[in-house]
């Protein structure tokens, strides 16, 4: 759920009605599309909404930034929220090796730590140079090469959008990594839209367009179809 959508009628039906279904529902704060909001909006959304998980400010590419914007939020917002929202803290670094040092920092304040539920892997961090730095990075992050990290101390991991650089990286994680979650992706609708399927080895990444198109019969059929294949390769 993105903030920047809220007050529109159809996407404000659309989310009441699927929060009252039960739905896992993640409030985005909208920094990957640019969009700004205040922490108190932020909080006001989680509570009108009842939102199952919270993506904390985040500054795109800047851990320390994006580290005193959640001591904030979580210092002064957090206890205003509905009592059921889990709170995420996207993980930035400019690569593999710079994020998980950024994820021991994280470690290391214990009472900031503690009150994080999930870590959000931003797709940023997947180059042509590290195809794969997000399945290493949710790797190190449980434990597996870390002698900081314990079983118990594991937090839930998701992948914040697909990567047009590795389109097929859901599978691989599925394959290589049972502490990942979950992904979300408009990357079906994305591709639909050229007339291609995800897996026709282009590189498609346009922001909002997904947003203002409007699908035809056609359009719809190879997205459903691309959703079919992305379904396929998580089982």
């Amino acid at each position: 759920m993105l903030p920047q959508w809220v007050g529109n009628l159809t996407y404000d039906k659309f989310f009441k009605y699927r929060a009252g279904m039960g739905d896992h529902i993640i409030l985005d704060n909208g920094a990957n599309e640019g969009y700004k909001i205040s922490l108190d909006r932020l909080c006001t959304l989680a509570n009108r909404y009842g939102v199952s998980e919270l993506v904390l400010p985040d500054t795109m590419g800047d851990f320390e930034e994006t580290l005193g914007q959640a001591k904030l939020f979580l210092g002064h917002y957090a206890s205003s929220c509905p009592k059921w929202t889990k709170f995420g803290f996207v993980l930035h670094g400019a690569n593999y090796e710079d994020a998980a040092r950024n994820f021991a920092k994280l470690r290391g304040i214990k009472e900031l730590y503690d009150m994080i539920s999930v870590i959000y892997i931003p797709r940023m961090l997947v180059t042509k140079k590290e195809p794969g730095a997000r399945i290493s990075l949710a790797y190190y992050i449980h434990g597996h090469n870390n002698r900081f990290v314990s079983r118990n101390q594991e937090k839930q991991i998701h992948l914040l959008g697909a990567s047009p650089i590795c389109m097929t990286e859901v599978r691989d994680a599925r394959k290589s990594v049972s502490a990942i979650r979950s992904m979300d992706t408009s990357a079906p609708y994305v591709y639909a839209l050229k007339g291609k399927h995800v897996d026709d080895g282009v590189v498609h990444r346009e922001h909002d367009t997904y947003f203002y198109a409007l699908i035809d019969p056609g359009t719809r059929k190879l997205a459903l179809q691309s959703c079919e294949l992305m379904d396929s390769w998580v089982k």
